[in-house]
């Protein structure tokens, strides 16, 4: 839940295509909120995937996470990452 929660960083991130990617990673004592914009791309949350579409949104914690490579993908992505304590 984000009810009383401060946005503590905002990160912008550019995929120009599926070649583009981010390594699994985590932001200990964080809560998530990321907005997909542009080419539908996989998130991966701990042993989840998630396939984020033009406008969708997704809220998560500290759990590790990574977007894939999709080499098939030709298209450009922008997520917006917010972060909030928890």
């Amino acid at each position: 839940s984000l009810e009383s929660k401060e946005v503590h960083g905002i990160y912008l991130n550019y995929y120009r295509n599926g070649q583009d990617w981010t390594p699994s990673h985590s932001h200990p004592g964080t809560v998530q909120v990321v907005i997909s914009l542009g080419a539908t791309r996989e998130l991966k949350v701990g042993k989840r995937s998630f396939p984020l579409v033009n406008g969708d949104a997704i809220i998560f914690g500290s759990s590790a996470h990574s977007v894939p490579q999709e080499p098939l993908c030709q298209e450009g992505r922008i997520s917006i990452a917010l972060f909030c304590q928890k």
